[in-house]
Parts: structure tokens; C-alpha cells; sequence
């Protein structure tokens, strides 16, 4: 089990590296993605969704389902694709079950797991605006998470940080408890 690293000045990506982002609504791990990562390593299953949602917004017959499991579907593609390099993926589930089987997963195809978690005090997270809801997600009954929503999945964040849970099967972990902290953040590979 990695040590938890708080608020890092600094963190180093080796070779062959996962970078699984993990935090709740609105805590900043697309921005944090955006702005130390190149695009095109960047796995979004939010971006994989709207991208399939689009796709099938004249079709009656998708289900919500069926758009989940095709962009879950890309998602995998991807991540067997990039094996070797290194990428990141934003958006990795708090809870434990999930997050555990997608680390699992990507062992696979990746030597280095790095998980940079979103602790972000619940004040600072509430005062975020939430983002308005996209009619593509709309459609297949996805909207933009309530301020309760985004409270529960942040205790479960923070439960997971405080249990040692979050660094589980991984080889380095990272808490930011500000937007600030993040930003100062340096990567390296």
C-alpha cells in the first residue's frame, strides 16, 4: 500500500504509468487533467459519454444502458491501446468496489498506478457552480448532480482517505485539499 502524499509540490509519472483521477463532482480533476496533461492522454468517460449520447440522439431506440456500455466500451479500447505509454483517467469511482476493479483492470496494461485524489473541503465544493446540464446527457436521463450529490460522493472520498482505502493496490498516492494546491502542482515524467 502506497503513503499518502498530501498536497504535493510535485509529482513524478514514470514510464507506463496510470494516473486514475478520483474526487466528487466539481473538484477539479478534469482542470487538473487539462492543465498538466496533454489532451490526448486524457481519458474522460464523461467526454466518452457525450461523444456516444451525440451519436445516438435520433435513436429511439438507445437506452441509457446501451450509451453507458458503449462508452465504457471505448473507454477499455482506449486504455488496451495506450498500453506502454502513459495516460490518465478522469473520473475514477470513490467507491471502493469499483475504483479496486478498474485498478485491477489496468494492471493490465500498466506497470505504475498513480491514483491523485480531490479532498477538497465540502465549503469550497458547495460554493462551486455546478455545471448546467447538456441536452445530449439529458435525453438518456443523465443530469448535472445535485449539491447533495456532489456532499456524498465527497464523504466518500474523504472516508476513503481517512481509511487508508484510497491507496489500495496502487504504487503512489496524492490528496489535494484545495484548488490551490492543485494549481501550484508540478508534473514530471
Amino acid at each position: 500500500m502506497a503513503e499518502i502524499i498530501w498536497n504535493p509540490s510535485n509529482i513524478e509519472v514514470p514510464p507506463n504509468s496510470a494516473v486514475l483521477l478520483c474526487g466528487a463532482q466539481n473538484s477539479g480533476k478534469s482542470t487538473f487533467a487539462n492543465s498538466h496533461f496533454e489532451k490526448s492522454i486524457i481519458l474522460s468517460s464523461d467526454n466518452f459519454f457525450l461523444e456516444v449520447a451525440k451519436k445516438n440522439a435520433n435513436n429511439h431506440l438507445a437506452t441509457a444502458t446501451s450509451v453507458l456500455e458503449e462508452a465504457e466500451g471505448i473507454l477499455v479500447k482506449r486504455i488496451s491501446e495506450m498500453s506502454g505509454k502513459i495516460i490518465v483517467i478522469d473520473d475514477v469511482s470513490p467507491e471502493f468496489d469499483f475504483r479496486v476493479g478498474t485498478i485491477d483492470f489496468v494492471r493490465d496494461y500498466f506497470d505504475n498506478i498513480i491514483i491523485v485524489s480531490f479532498s477538497i473541503e465540502i465549503k469550497e465544493l458547495l460554493s462551486r457552480k455546478v455545471k448546467p446540464n447538456n441536452p445530449s446527457k439529458m435525453k438518456f436521463g443523465f443530469i448535472s448532480p445535485t449539491k447533495d450529490q456532489i456532499l456524498l460522493t465527497a464523504l466518500t472520498v474523504n472516508e476513503q482517505i481517512r481509511s487508508g482505502k484510497i491507496n489500495s493496490k496502487v504504487d503512489q498516492s496524492y490528496v489535494f485539499t484545495s484548488s490551490k494546491s492543485a494549481d501550484d502542482c508540478k508534473v514530471s515524467f
